[in-house]
């Protein structure tokens, strides 16, 4: 995997001097040029820069006005910005640099063995980023398809029923017709019902469909009313399970979240404890939700009773493709991806907890 360098100088002996320094030393690594501020933001915006080399002194844009565009972009924001400058290297030039974002600042002269010792532990840092990014990606999509997987299941167990009614009625008038049995009034009644039963079962897409849509900003929302709005999308599976859900819901401060991804970790837990209530065959099952607010934060518990989780794992759950069910049952990225969620997208906290009944996931969100 190749690493991509941008080199910005409007001076053409610099760029060439530099461009053949780095294919000289550098291994694996495109490199780029740009002879101005505005010809870096076209590049930049146009193709995946990994890092950029940045002289200062230039017409037009000159680097520090290029390097504040490039992190004002949530497209190029993370791509990291070396200066390398030979007039700008006074003290409050250098503080400037790294207030806009720069992770180093070079003045000229400059050692090239220095320069080059710099870039390949940079480039050693950014492949061992990009390797950890790559298989974040991976680990998301694969969890996403589990959590589909699971809303999918969700959705089958509650249109059984209302197919089983379609199929039922429609049996009833195809013989109906056949023994020539007709009745008016019956076959309208009939058509009636498989109508209502289709609107129910539109009803029941929509209420999935309208609980887990991608959101593309946060919003504010209450806990309570995503924990309810979650019940009413479960309520169903749990009550097949005999199931018994019990709420204490005193949550009423406002948190900005993505509705859908804090949605899919509350689902997910709860799945998870449906799976293991069942296989443990616990009598009597019970799932709790609870809700609370504190000073900084508002939190909220997912407790069940199917007898806790051992000792020796309740500090591993968290861990990717670590599960305590067996090969077929899971991957491990259930819980790995709601601690990713909690605390890389919300700034919030997870934590497993095992009590004389069973176990309860905690979790925190930041008060808005």
């Amino acid at each position: 995997m190749n690493t991509t360098i941008l080199v910005v100088d409007d001076i053409e002996a610099n760029r060439f001097s530099l461009e053949s320094l780095f294919e000289e030393y550098l291994e694996n690594v495109d490199i780029l040029l740009a002879s101005s501020g505005e010809e870096a933001l076209e590049i930049v915006y146009d193709k995946n820069v990994d890092l950029i080399i940045l002289d200062i002194q230039m017409p037009g844009l000159d680097g520090f006005e290029t390097a504040k565009f490039i992190k004002e972009n949530p497209k190029t924001n993370n791509i990291p910005i070396i200066f390398l400058t030979a007039a700008y290297k006074k003290e409050e030039f250098r503080q400037k640099g790294f207030k806009l974002g720069a992770i180093d600042y070079l003045t000229k002269p400059i050692d090239n063995d220095q320069l080059i010792n710099k870039l390949r532990l940079y480039i050693e840092i950014f492949a061992k980023n990009k390797e950890i990014l790559e298989k974040e990606k991976l680990m998301i999509t694969q969890s996403r398809q589990a959590a589909i997987g699971e809303i999918l299941g969700m959705i089958a167990h509650q249109w059984r029923q209302p197919l089983s009614i379609i199929s039922t009625v429609a049996s009833g008038m195809e013989m109906n017709l056949e023994f020539e049995n007709f009745n008016k009034n019956e076959f309208i009644e009939s058509c009636k019902e498989i109508e209502d039963t289709t609107q129910k079962l539109s009803k029941i897409i929509n209420k999935f469909s309208d609980s887990f849509k991608q959101d593309e900003k946060k919003k504010e929302f209450c806990i309570n009313d995503i924990l309810l709005e979650i019940h009413s999308v479960i309520d169903s599976t749990l009550n097949s399970k005999n199931i018994k859900l019990v709420k204490d819901l005193k949550a009423e401060k406002k948190v900005k979240v993505y509705g859908h991804e804090l949605k899919q970790v509350i689902v997910s837990i709860i799945i998870n404890a449906v799976e293991i209530i069942s296989e443990r065959k616990i009598e009597k099952p019970v799932i709790t939700l609870k809700s609370w607010d504190e000073e900084r934060y508002s939190y909220f518990e997912i407790c069940d009773n199917a007898q806790g989780v051992k000792k020796e794992n309740i500090n591993k759950i968290f861990e990717p493709y670590f599960s305590t069910k067996d090969e077929k049952n899971g991957v491990g990225l259930g819980l790995y991806m709601s601690r990713f969620i909690i605390s890389k997208h919300h700034n919030g906290k997870i934590e497993a907890i095992n009590t004389e009944k069973g176990v309860c996931f905690r979790i925190a969100i930041p008060i808005s």
